[in-house]
């Protein structure tokens, strides 16, 4: 299951994302049902943000990628599928357990907001390391 463009690494997000002002990245499991409802929770959000202008995108970090064990221990992620947003050089919110487009709609804005790093109500956050 891809959610957007498929990543072997997130420094491949330097080349792929330099223009845009968030980035969506799924952390698929082991379910590709729960992956895949993830996914379209995403497209929705996307949807909804992207109308106001903002430029959004989505991508998947693959299993094999070397930075996902550290991205997954950083953020203290426990349940997968997990959607990790970033904000342009802002914030970092991520979203697991029950995805909703509300829950992504608000760590959407917890990154976008400038030294976010706090907690979005529902949903975990952190710094990237």
């Amino acid at each position: 299951m891809v959610c957007g463009t498929a990543l072997n690494s997130l420094s491949a997000l330097n080349e792929v994302a330099a223009d845009q002002d968030a980035v969506f990245i799924l952390l698929p499991g082991k379910s590709q049902d729960a992956a895949e409802q993830a996914s379209g929770q995403v497209e929705e959000a996307l949807k909804k943000i992207s109308a106001g202008g903002a430029r959004v995108a989505a991508f998947t970090l693959q299993d094999e990628a070397p930075e996902r064990a550290q991205l997954i221990e950083a953020l203290s992620i426990e349940t997968l599928p997990s959607i990790v947003v970033m904000g342009r050089g802002s914030g970092v919110a991520e979203v697991s357990g029950e995805i909703t487009e509300g829950r992504l709609l608000g760590a959407y804005v917890q990154a976008s907001t400038p030294s976010s790093c706090g907690v979005t109500p529902g949903a975990s956050s952190g710094c990237c390391p």
